[in-house]
């Protein structure tokens, strides 16, 4: 259960020991929101699926010795389950945010899609061994406008892709911006900042990976610089977007309250 932890040992294990104990986590929240409605139930569900089905690929990675294909689904499984600890920490907040008015949600929405299919995509990039194809151009590939095989056109593929997604990211939160400015939504604000400041720092890390030779170091702070992007267009689509799942129950039970002849009373805060 404890081997000695010397080299990669440590990294290894320890990353078994903390997928443990986030499944207990979660399984402890989906307890504790047992009662609060139908919809709250069947989310935390999900999120426990995710973690079932993370720790199942998990274990295939090691068992067939990182197959490509089973370790871009494992990194792909844990930007949902990412995504899903964002929502559920928004459904357990006592003030609901309202949605925010005169914001551009399916552009939200399609930049936020971009972000997780790039760093599916960089995930296919590293895994088939496409992250140098192109040499140390970071904008040419070999000194060529156009690749020349399979490997070249995945690594520029990558590269087309992140510049389409960092202007659908700018474009996409800029109005988020100004709206929470002038409703006084400096939450909001911030995580719009935030996204400009990140996807910026993204392009300029996936230029230093090529940079460097593809460094441990630099290509680490890429996939977390990504994964932070991912989380923040998350948390910007859902503050933007519809009602949340908590609300919805939330506003079931004031109905059936009013069936009943109660007064229902409905938290209206905004962040």
């Amino acid at each position: 259960v404890f081997p000695p932890m010397r080299g990669g040992i440590f990294y290894e294990h320890g990353h078994r020991l903390l997928a443990s104990g986030v499944g207990t986590l979660t399984l402890f929240y989906l307890l504790a929101v047992w009662r609060r409605g139908v919809g709250q139930r069947l989310y935390a569900a999900l999120g426990l699926s995710l973690v079932v089905v993370q720790a199942l690929l998990g274990g295939l990675t090691v068992m067939m010795r990182l197959p490509p294909e089973v370790s871009i689904a494992h990194l792909g499984t844990s930007m949902l389950y990412f995504a899903w600890t964002l929502g559920a920490n928004l459904m357990v907040q006592p003030m609901q945010p309202s949605p925010l008015r005169a914001v551009p949600r399916r552009l939200l929405y399609v930049a936020s899609a971009g972000v997780y299919l790039q760093v599916l995509l960089g995930a296919v990039v590293r895994h088939r061994g496409a992250s140098m194809r192109c040499g140390y151009d970071a904008v040419l590939c070999l000194g060529r406008a156009l690749p020349g095989d399979g490997l070249q056109w995945l690594q520029t593929s990558h590269r087309l892709l992140a510049l389409l997604v960092a202007g659908l990211v700018l474009v996409a939160t800029l109005p988020v911006i100004k709206q929470a400015r002038s409703q006084g939504r400096r939450g909001l604000r911030q995580l719009g900042i935030a996204a400009h400041a990140l996807v910026c720092s993204q392009v300029l890390m996936g230029v230093l990976v090529i940079k460097t030779g593809v460094n441990l170091h630099v290509v680490t702070t890429h996939l977390a610089l990504g994964a932070l992007l991912w989380g923040c267009m998350v948390l910007l689509s859902l503050s933007c977007g519809a009602p949340s799942v908590a609300r919805r129950d939330r506003r079931a039970a004031a109905t059936e309250h009013a069936a009943l002849g109660a007064q229902p009373h409905e938290p209206s805060g905004a962040c």
